[in-house]
């Protein structure tokens, strides 16, 4: 298993996915304690995370989907690619945050082959690492999916507990 100093955790969910990825960054503190964890999110859930006992820090980028936002993108890469990270950790598989981690050239850039349903996507191409969800995502709790992919990278088999404030 690598030991990842640096990790950046994309999760440009909603507030409700964001509580439910706690526990998979649990589990990722867990297998590398050492390593600095930063989480991306949205602004509406910067608060429900940026206290947690296993986030070291949390970066908000406000974009929105359906406008040109090429400037905000660019300024974010740059951003992220002066934080040296080491892994970049997609937890959502939206082609934004996996273009950035490429983009700021992230060695290391680890998603699920699906996280919210059967079907297959491109934006796994931007990953140098696919973890396999070989399950039905109907019958799966989606917080068992989020530690699922923590598990396919560091291969524990723990639980991870939700964790909202300290």
């Amino acid at each position: 298993m690598n030991k990842y100093k640096n990790i950046l955790v994309n999760a440009l969910v909603n507030l409700g996915d964001v509580v439910l990825t706690t526990g998979a960054v649990a589990l990722l503190k867990r297998a590398y304690p050492e390593a600095r964890i930063t989480m991306l999110v949205k602004p509406a859930v910067r608060e429900a995370v940026e206290n947690n006992p296993v986030i070291d820090e949390v970066i908000v980028f406000a974009y929105k989907a359906k406008e040109n936002s090429w400037g905000q993108m660019m300024a974010m890469v740059r951003d992220l690619k002066s934080r040296h990270f080491d892994l970049s950790l997609s937890l959502d598989r939206k082609l934004r945050p996996a273009l950035l981690a490429f983009l700021a050239r992230i060695p290391e850039r680890v998603g699920p082959d699906r996280v919210f349903g059967p079907k297959k996507s491109r934006v796994t191409w931007l990953y140098t690492k696919t973890v396999p969800i070989g399950y039905d995502l109907d019958k799966t709790l989606q917080v068992d999916t989020y530690q699922n992919i923590v598990r396919g990278l560091t291969g524990q088999g723990a639980r991870g507990s939700l964790s909202l404030l300290p």
